[in-house]
């Protein structure tokens, strides 16, 4: 069977804030994934509503906003034919979810379809869920000789093979530790990643200035979350609404000297022994936010007069 080519057509995002104390601790995400999948059609007016057949919803922690991904395509008025799903591939699952979408058009299961990715780190809508339940320390893992020798094919995909006590870390670990890992693998020093964090704050900045953004990222309103003195948040205050529009994350007018000063982030390990090297100012931060591709077979786009953006030619998996 002849693959069909799958063309990103469009997308588009919220401006993404802190975790915990950013601006969009107040509002629901499943809401905010329903305005984000509006504006996308809407600024896309040859593709009517019935013509998407296939919605996705890429994302980790699962919590009540997003059990429900049929609740996102409807309250984005979608029609209920539309089929929905949901996929968790952890810091990659709106990637999965959009390659779910792609290889649907590729096989010609669908026409178009569009992947979401939101999530939620660190703070849950009160009321959703109930009290944790308390879970047991995971039992101690004895590595096997296929996960301590390096795979045939290693150095194909890797330049330096993996030390021991990268092999020998435990097998549950933060994405923060991950990056502690791979630094070590590869050497890096915590100027190493300064000196690279630097740039990638001033390019930011550069972009948002020149409004590089502006067709990106949807400006939303949202409440102002209303926080205590130790920045705990209030659900039972309300804030005024405000005008939201711009990556909450970026560091203005940051130098290496700023950086430098920065403390590592607390839980993060060395099991080399080494100096921790993973700061706030040089690591992804935790964010609350949506972000929305449109996704079509390369057909159906020409015949409907769109320019697509890009064409996914493959794409694969990996651990890390």
């Amino acid at each position: 069977m002849e693959l069909r080519n799958a063309v990103i057509v469009d997308g588009v995002r919220s401006p993404f804030a802190r975790a915990v104390r950013g601006k969009l601790v107040a509002t629901r995400l499943d809401e905010l994934g329903a305005k984000v999948v509006r504006q996308l059609l809407e600024r896309n007016p040859k593709i009517e509503d019935h013509m998407i057949e296939d919605v996705g919803l890429g994302n980790v922690l699962g919590n009540a906003e997003f059990v429900d991904m049929g609740r996102v395509a409807r309250m984005a008025g979608l029609p209920p034919e539309v089929s929905t799903f949901n996929s968790n591939r952890q810091c990659g699952s709106s990637m999965e979810t959009l390659h779910r979408v792609a290889q649907s058009i590729m096989i010609g299961a669908t026409d178009c379809g569009i992947a979401l990715g939101a999530e939620r780190m660190a703070r849950t809508i009160p009321g959703d869920e109930g009290p944790f339940t308390r879970i047991t320390e995971p039992t101690p893992v004895e590595f096997t000789k296929a996960q301590r020798d390096m795979s045939p094919d290693h150095y194909e995909n890797f330049s330096v093979p993996f030390p021991d006590f990268i092999l020998d870390s435990p097998p549950k670990v933060s994405m923060l530790q991950t990056a502690q890992n791979v630094a070590e693998v590869y050497g890096l020093s915590r100027a190493d990643l300064d000196e690279y964090a630097v740039p990638s704050h001033q390019k930011a900045v550069e972009a948002y200035e020149a409004g590089r953004f502006r067709d990106e990222i949807v400006p939303l309103e949202v409440e102002q979350p209303v926080f205590d003195d130790k920045g705990v948040w209030l659900p039972d205050e309300r804030g005024e609404m405000i005008d939201f529009n711009q990556d909450e994350c970026i560091r203005p007018g940051t130098n290496f000297e700023a950086l430098m000063n920065l403390n590592p982030i607390p839980g993060v390990v060395s099991y080399g022994g080494n100096e921790i090297v993973i700061t706030p100012g040089n690591s992804s931060p935790t964010n609350d936010g949506v972000s929305a591709i449109l996704v079509m077979s390369e057909e159906k786009a020409l015949a409907l007069g769109l320019e697509p953006m890009a064409r996914i030619i493959g794409f694969g998996v990996a651990g890390v």
